[in-house]
């Protein structure tokens, strides 16, 4: 996985990450709109700036792998010095619309990670201009659940 780690003055060039729609503005500026596989963990400060990216390629001349679990998520995160990450997964348009399966999924790795003390603030699936947030479908099903962003 190729992992970049930022400066202390390149993260305070970034924009400061308040939401999912901060996190789109940093994938538009790392990756080409027509991308549709593989996978960018972004790592945030506690100053809410971007510390790192992690991305991914699974094409058969890449062939990265693809961390699918909370013990590889920390360690990213541990590596960037990141105390959250957003996980973003690339994919086509067909497949934009998250299933239970990803809100599942999501859910799952945010309470494992959560026990190492890394916040997992959401799951992205984006495609050129289009994403969609996993845990704003995961929260619309809890009317009683707050975000963090």
């Amino acid at each position: 996985m190729a992992k970049r780690k930022y400066s202390r003055s390149e993260r305070w060039q970034m924009p400061t990450v308040r939401g999912p729609n901060d996190v789109v503005e940093i994938i538009k500026h790392l990756v080409c709109d027509e991308h549709t596989e593989g996978q960018l963990l972004l790592g945030i400060d506690s100053s809410m700036h971007l510390c790192g990216a992690a991305f991914n390629c699974p094409c058969t001349v890449c062939q990265d792998p693809t961390a699918n679990t909370a013990e590889a998520f920390v360690a990213v995160a541990e590596e960037m010095s990141a105390e959250e990450l957003v996980l973003v997964t690339f994919v086509d348009d067909d497949r934009l619309a998250p299933t239970a399966a990803d809100v599942a999924r999501y859910e799952g790795l945010r309470v494992e990670c959560l026990d190492a003390d890394v916040m997992l603030l959401d799951h992205l699936l984006f495609s050129g201009h289009q994403w969609r947030s996993v845990a704003e479908v995961s929260l619309s099903a809890d009317p009683d659940a707050s975000t963090t962003w």
